[in-house]
């Protein structure tokens, strides 16, 4: 059953094939390498994604790091 999340501020409806945060960032088409993710307010470890289950009404901000020179 599809699930709403708040990402980045904005309401999101998540199909059933997404059920974790790796499988949020894969859809979304972003790098998990190059990104950190906080959820419901607290960072989650980049080796936790596969493993952390989403549900409705998470709170998920995805913040990519940028470089510069």
């Amino acid at each position: 059953m599809p699930c709403q999340i708040r990402l980045n501020g904005r309401s999101e409806q998540l199909s059933d094939d997404v059920r974790t945060v790796h499988q949020l960032l894969a859809v979304k088409g972003v790098n998990p390498a190059r990104v950190a993710v906080e959820l419901n307010r607290r960072i989650l470890p980049r080796n936790q994604f596969e493993s952390t289950s989403l549900s409705a009404g998470d709170v998920v901000e995805v913040v990519t790091f940028v470089g510069g020179g």
